[in-house]
């Protein structure tokens, strides 16, 4: 894993909290992030042609938004969750940190989700 970016809600001030941190922990492992606002994803494509993995970082909205940008590179999604309810995120905003290290080191599975247009 060399390159990771992270979406994160805007209008959220803990989810852009929760991103700069994931950045800052990322960075220490020696892998190269971009941050970018999920709600201007159109400005984040050329980034994405050498994206390995994508963080969300809001809720199932933002998921939503991520997943729009990242179309159709197959590009992996981990959310993690500030918002309310969380159904397609991974981790929860206390979690992440903890947990992210294990899961780019390959522990885990990838669940493929359909999208319709």
């Amino acid at each position: 894993m060399k390159n990771v970016g992270i979406f994160y809600h805007p209008l959220n001030e803990a989810a852009q909290t929760k991103a700069k941190q994931l950045q800052d922990l990322l960075v220490s492992h020696g892998i190269t992030v971009w941050l970018c606002s999920a709600w201007e994803g159109e400005t984040a494509r050329a980034q994405l042609d050498n994206t390995d993995l994508v963080l969300s970082v809001g809720g199932d909205g933002t998921i939503l938004r991520s997943a729009q940008a990242v179309v159709p590179r197959m590009i992996p999604i981990i959310g993690v969750n500030l918002g309310k309810l969380g159904f397609m995120t991974e981790l929860s905003a206390d979690e992440a940190i903890d947990r992210l290290p294990a899961l780019l080191s390959g522990e885990g599975w990838t669940d493929e989700r359909a999208m319709l247009q």
